[in-house]
C-alpha cells in the first residue's frame, strides 16, 4: 500500500534524507515539502492550510524532521 506524505523540516539532515528517499521511491508519494521561513509550524493556522492545500486531500504520513 503506499503512503502519502508531507515533510516539514526539510532543509535539516533528516529531512533532506527523507525527501530524497521519498523523491525516489516508486511506491510512496512525496505531496510536499516544507521549512522556515516559509512555514513555521509554531504556528497552527498555516500548517492547517499547508495541509488542506496537498494535492487530492490531506497526507497519509506527516514529518516534522
Amino acid at each position: 500500500m503506499s503512503m502519502r506524505w508531507m515533510v516539514t523540516g526539510s532543509r535539516g539532515q533528516l529531512g533532506t534524507c527523507l525527501v530524497r528517499q521519498l523523491e525516489s521511491s516508486a511506491g510512496d508519494e512525496l505531496l510536499g515539502h516544507a521549512d522556515l521561513p516559509e512555514l513555521d509550524v509554531a504556528e497552527r493556522a498555516p500548517v492547517e492550510a499547508w495541509l488542506r492545500g496537498a494535492p487530492g486531500g490531506p497526507p497519509d504520513v506527516l514529518v516534522n524532521a
